[in-house]
């Protein structure tokens, strides 16, 4: 064993050797300063109170996560870094079977140069140090050059539920009652889970996934080229959590929740991974049910007379999801990589709702009253399969990906209405029930073929070059039935029934390039797009074809002002390609109060994306600043008529051009080793051109601000409480007005099992203040007052537990190594 950690201390200490900045240089710190800091410390096992002898130690710039320096541990566990410039950085404390930990920030001060840590004890269960001031990891969020990742494995909030309610607490993001993800205000964002986009649903696969299976939420408003296009308002990447630990290990995560409904999830992972291979596995099960209620006052104005009517709903709606994945990591060599993956999401939603519509004349007098209740179930199914290659070539900056996706889905609903006519006094009228059903079938595959290159160019240059293609086939098919009491059974609604057909095919090029110049960072790019897309409505036997070419460039600047603070410059070009849901031309009737279709000659919408920010980085306090500009062409928006018989009717158009901007805040503070709190500001408005269409109340400018803010206070040993709460302004869209709303969470967790497992309990919105009104503007045709209320005052009681078995044998210390030289860019000393 002696011999062995002596080959180790030789292999691993070269490696700080080649990581040391060049001459005059700091890493974190500034060109020329001088080097005058000093970093000690003594490690310890957690629970035997031994040394821990041969864990490495490494100092990593705060700005760009470089290594600056690093050593080993002594027998005694004791460490020394010295000859450091002034500057901020983070440290990071690692061993095999440990949990890596880390300290952030780590400030050099000129002042007082010298940083005595003291004893700092490791578990092997443990996600953080004892007895250290920060053991986040690398703190809240991070900025790179072109975005934002946020670390979640903070976040008590979210604890037990799914990743949709996670992305309810980043920065930026907001999801309405709906499930609707947006970003800076905007629902139109991309949304991938590690890089890859989905062939579910955003809202389905975010609510099947356990937020405990989430290492990271990257939110990118610029994308480079690199990118898909897809989505004006930017990128929201969900990054999982893949264990590097060699041996078995896996989690369990168990939680229970009651408002008005029942609520549960489950998720269980496990990872098994050698020199050779790593195998890993997830299953998740969720169950949610949500209860609501609202109303709807709609007063129609004709040329001669006027009425009105008021809609009352309430109901429930949920449903239960199974979903499972498996895969492989198989090493061919220390250079390639060969892998695997099936993923599987089964499910069930269902529902229903009654509502209530009062019928009124232009003298106010109550005329009829209709009762119409429903009932949906809507079975679904999605299997992604995904597989590669990565290689790295003698240079490990130098890499080539292969990635093959292909999923297939299927999402059936069915649903029954009945509705029923009473007079004024609430007497039945005497006329048959409404009776009808319908069911809607949705077929989508979706193949893509990612080949991804990276080649260096000189001491601080970086070429990259790829191919993108996706082939996507949907088949939306629309069946209704009606009661008929003459032969006392259902017949076929032809007004209703129809199918439709869309192809999509889309092949990109890119190229981007970017360079490191002392202070100055910058990466320019690239993208060049076909598509051919086409679309068949099978009822009328009409066809529709669009095909275009499109090209994306992007741009990123940073330059470093000064030691600690930075400024960023960014700008992308992004498309918004119409949904299949926008394009049916297909009249839904299901609803006789309200008519909606589809337009076949949508549009796709591109926008120009510019954002200039600032970062300031203090000793305890970090802020995010940025200032945007989008301007938009061929704006698709929904474009609401109501007719002289008082029916809504919704399609979609495309106006000209607009304009979005905005000013966004992120400030990340650690006043106290036991105080950390994040706040959020962003303020943006909208101005939408509608040359070419003659009513005049489309007209919209728009300005709206929401806030959030995230408190966490370590109240005594492995005990945490956290305070959340968001706000957003009303804001104005076209043809109306949404109100405000705000809302508190709160949650507590405590660490048992030394620091294996968790306790927890969370509760959202426990003022019971979430809800959604809307009031349209003072129109020619129509005046609208909506107000929802949704089941948001829920309590959970949450459960966490890690387990496994870390192999410390010498092969995986090899790997290891070989592991953490490749994530720094360095090659490996045989």
């Amino acid at each position: 064993m002696k011999e062995f950690k002596l080959l180790l201390s030789l292999l691993v200490a070269p490696l700080f050797l080649f990581a040391q900045p060049p001459a005059g240089y700091g890493g974190g710190g500034q060109w020329g300063a001088p080097k005058v800091g000093v970093i000690t410390g003594k490690i310890l096992d957690g629970l035997t109170n031994e040394p821990v002898e041969y864990a490495t130690i490494a100092l990593h710039s705060k700005k760009d996560s470089s290594l600056v320096t690093g050593t080993i541990t002594k027998a005694d566990g004791s460490f020394l870094l010295k000859d450091l410039a002034a500057g901020m950085f983070y440290l990071e404390i690692s061993f095999i079977g440990y949990e890596t930990s880390i300290i952030d920030p780590m400030v050099i001060n000129p002042k007082d140069p010298v940083n005595k840590l003291g004893e700092l004890k490791l578990s092997s269960g443990a996600s953080e140090l004892n007895e250290v001031v920060v053991t986040e990891s690398k703190g809240g969020f991070q900025t790179n050059l072109d975005k934002k990742v946020f670390n979640m494995s903070e976040n008590l909030t979210s604890q037990g539920g799914s990743v949709l309610e996670a992305l309810g607490e980043v920065p930026s993001v907001e999801v309405d009652v709906d499930n609707n993800v947006s970003l800076r205000g905007n629902q139109n964002v991309k949304i991938l889970i590690d890089g890859r986009p989905s062939g579910m649903s955003a809202s389905a696969v975010l609510q099947s996934l356990p937020a405990s299976n989430i290492e990271s939420i990257e939110v990118i408003t610029n994308p480079s080229a690199k990118y898909d296009p897809e989505g004006t308002a930017g990128i929201i990447n969900i990054v999982t959590k893949r264990s590097d630990k060699f041996g078995m290990n896996g989690n369990v995560d168990l939680s229970a929740g009651y408002g008005q409904t029942p609520k549960f999830n489950s998720s269980v992972s496990m990872n098994i991974r050698n020199n050779k291979m790593n195998v890993f596995g997830t299953y998740s099960y969720n169950l949610r049910n949500f209860a609501y209620d609202g109303f709807s006052n709609r007063e129609t104005f004709t040329t001669d007379t006027s009425f009105a009517f008021k809609q009352r709903d309430e109901g429930e709606y949920g449903g239960m999801s199974h979903f499972a994945k498996i895969g492989m990591d198989y090493f061919l060599n220390k250079n390639n990589i060969l892998y695997w993956s099936v993923g599987h999401n089964q499910g069930n939603g269902d529902g229903g709702s009654d509502n209530f519509f009062e019928y009124f004349d232009e003298l106010g007098t109550l005329n009829l009253i209709t009762e119409r209740n429903n009932g949906n179930n809507s079975p679904n199914r999605n299997t992604e399969f995904n597989a590669g290659l990565q290689k790295k070539f003698l240079n490990p900056k130098q890499t080539l990906d292969i990635d093959l996706n292909y999923s297939l889905g299927k999402k059936e609903t069915t649903t029954d209405y009945i509705e029923r006519f009473y007079d004024k006094d609430n007497n039945p009228t005497g006329a048959n029930p409404l009776q009808q059903l319908t069911r809607s079938t949705d077929f989508n595959d979706v193949g893509r073929l990612a080949i991804d290159y990276v080649q260096p160019l000189g001491n601080d240059g970086q070429l990259e070059t790829g191919y993108n293609g996706t082939l996507r086939k949907v088949d939306n098919d629309f069946f209704a039935s009606v009661f008929d009491f003459g032969v006392n059974d259902y017949v076929n609604d032809n007004n209703l029934i129809n199918r439709f057909f869309y192809n999509e095919q889309i092949h990109a090029l890119y190229g981007t390039y970017g360079q490191s110049i002392k202070k100055f960072n910058y990466k320019l790019g690239l993208r060049l797009e076909q598509s051919f897309t086409n679309s068949e409505l099978v009822t009328t036997n009409e066809t529709f074809e669009n095909n275009y070419f499109s090209f994306f460039p992007s741009a990123a600047l940073s330059y470093k002002l000064t030691e600690g603070s930075e400024i960023q410059l960014n700008y992308s070009r992004r498309i918004n390609r119409p949904r299949t849901g926008q394009l049916n031309p297909f009249y839904d009737l299901s609803d006789p109060n309200n008519i909606r279709s589809g337009n076949p000659y949508l549009l796709p919408e591109y926008i120009n994306s510019t954002e200039l920010g600032y970062i300031k980085y203090w000793e305890k306090f970090t802020l995010n600043s940025s200032v945007y500009y989008k301007y938009l062409t061929d704006v698709m928006r929904r474009f609401l008529n109501v007719g002289d018989d008082g029916v809504s009717r919704l399609n979609f158009v495309n106006f000209k051009d607009g304009h979005t901007y905005g000013a966004e805040f992120i400030l990340s503070a650690r006043p106290y080793k036991w105080w950390r709190f994040n706040g959020t500001f962003n303020m943006y408005g909208t101005k939408v051109s509608t040359d070419g269409f003659e009513n005049s109340e489309l007209q919209s400018d728009a300005f709206g601000w929401n806030a959030r803010i995230m408190s966490t206070w370590t109240v005594w040993k492995d005990m945490s409480l956290q305070l959340s709460g968001f706000y957003r302004a009303p804001f104005e869209v076209a043809q109306g007005r949404i109100g405000s709303f705000f809302s508190l969470n709160f949650a507590a967790k405590k660490q048992i099992f030394n620091k294996k497992g968790s306790i927890g309990i969370r509760v959202t919105d426990f003022l019971n203040t979430m809800n959604f009104n809307y009031s349209s503007n003072e129109l020619q045709s129509f005046n609208q007052v909506t107000e929802r209320n949704w089941e948001s005052f829920v309590g959970y009681i949450t459960f966490s537990y890690n387990f496994g078995k870390y192999d410390r044998t010498k092969p995986q210390r090899k790997q290891k190594r070989k592991d953490w030289n490749r994530d720094q860019g360095m090659p490996d000393m045989q």
